[in-house]
């Protein structure tokens, strides 16, 4: 991902991922120090969707959606040659937040039902999907632009309503949703952080493999893994991730600090860590007795951050060669 984007002509420098949605990406960005939400259509495959003409239809979808009195974010930018949206910025958890980490939003239902009352006056379905509803000030607003002609199968009462509470399905999505995810990073770019600053290439001079047994010696290996839980836990102040320790059978959400260390720790025994940041679209994995960790996906501040808590504790984090 680029560190900027330019939309009709102005630059917004990239921060970090909002969302991937299956019409575009959303990063957080800036300009001038007013941050605002940048969408940048994409055309991968939906399986379960057909499009037009993306760009337009979110212009289109946009004005609708006023004219039908749903709140949405104010649009601030367009670029039809470059398929990008700048919008107003929410700032605030999003009703699929709160139902992952098991809260109750019914508080917010009478809210989401005067929107479909509105959206069915108006001819329209909106995506009652929980990812694209936000709270801000009191206040639940639908963050996304697009909507649909109406049709009783994909209204709230019908779809939207069995996502909105830790159902069945809301549980398969989120399955789904993380295998996926692993999957795609791990058919992408990758980076390491390393006890050495690139790889040491073939036939080199030197004693590489005795090296690299000095350093797998079980004193040596405990502590290299010591310093690289610290790298994650110190990850896990600025985003949330979610860890598994027995080969990704199960999951736990930012567990508690002495369990991940103790956890990455054993790895010098036997096993396989593997923590993914869903909001950067990000993975490290740890294989025991390896001395690195090898870092998938992630926008720039993210890789940044990591690149800093790797020098940090006498690490390196390098990309391998394309060859």
């Amino acid at each position: 991902m680029e560190d900027w984007l330019t939309v009709a002509g102005e630059n917004y420098k990239i921060i970090r991922l909002l969302g991937r949605g299956k019409g575009g990406y959303t990063w957080l960005a800036e300009r001038d120090g007013a941050r605002v939400a940048l969408k940048q259509i994409h055309h991968e495959p939906c399986d379960y969707y057909q499009f037009g003409d993306k760009i337009e239809a979110e212009l289109r979808d946009y004005e609708r959606l006023l004219a039908a009195g749903i709140p949405i974010p104010k649009m601030l930018a367009a670029d039809r040659e470059n398929e990008r949206l700048v919008k107003e910025l929410i700032d605030g958890p999003t009703i699929h937040d709160l139902v992952r980490d098991g809260k109750d939003v019914s508080a917010w239902l009478p809210a989401v039902r005067e929107m479909a009352a509105k959206a069915k006056a108006a001819g329209l379905n909106i995506d009652y999907f929980p990812t694209n509803f936000m709270i801000r000030d009191g206040q639940l607003v639908y963050v996304d632009y697009e909507c649909n002609p109406y049709m009783d199968e994909w209204n709230f009462e019908n779809w939207g309503v069995k996502y909105w509470s830790r159902t069945e399905e809301f549980m398969a999505h989120l399955q789904k949703t993380s295998e996926e995810l692993q999957n795609r990073l791990l058919e992408g770019e990758y980076r390491i952080v390393d006890i050495l600053p690139r790889r040491v290439p073939e036939g080199a001079e030197g004693q590489f493999f005795a090296v690299e047994k000095y350093f797998r010696e079980p004193a040596r290996l405990s502590e290299i893994l010591r310093k690289h839980a610290e790298i994650l836990l110190k990850l896990n102040c600025y985003y949330d991730l979610e860890a598994s320790f027995d080969g990704c059978e199960s999951w736990e959400r930012n567990p508690a600090p002495e369990r991940l260390a103790e956890q990455v720790a054993a790895l010098a025994e036997n096993g396989f860590f593997r923590a993914v940041f869903p909001s950067e679209e990000a993975m490290i994995d740890i294989d025991s007795c390896d001395t690195w960790m090898t870092v998938y996906g992630g926008g720039p501040v993210f890789l940044e951050t990591v690149a800093q808590l790797s020098a940090a504790a006498g690490f390196f984090l390098w990309e391998p060669r394309k060859d």
